[in-house]
């Protein structure tokens, strides 16, 4: 894994490379792990989708690159 954090006036910009070369997919919290198969994967894109004003997935040849955009409030 490889992550990046670069920071702009505006925004701060986060990459994360890894992998795995499934896309992330968002996936809601369930009571049982019955109920969604995929119980442990993808709560952290929920985070991410609440917070980030644009995020997005590219494969990088190796496994896949998820880059997001965190606004930055103006003092």
């Amino acid at each position: 894994m490889d992550v990046r954090l670069r920071a702009f006036p505006d925004h701060v910009r986060l990459e994360v490379r890894d992998s795995d070369s499934n896309p992330p997919v968002p996936s809601p919290l369930s009571l049982s792990e019955e109920d969604n198969a995929e119980a442990e994967h993808g709560r952290g894109m929920m985070i991410v989708e609440a917070l980030a004003e644009m995020w997005n997935s590219s494969p990088n040849g190796q496994g896949k690159t998820v880059s997001l955009n965190l606004p930055i409030s103006p003092h």
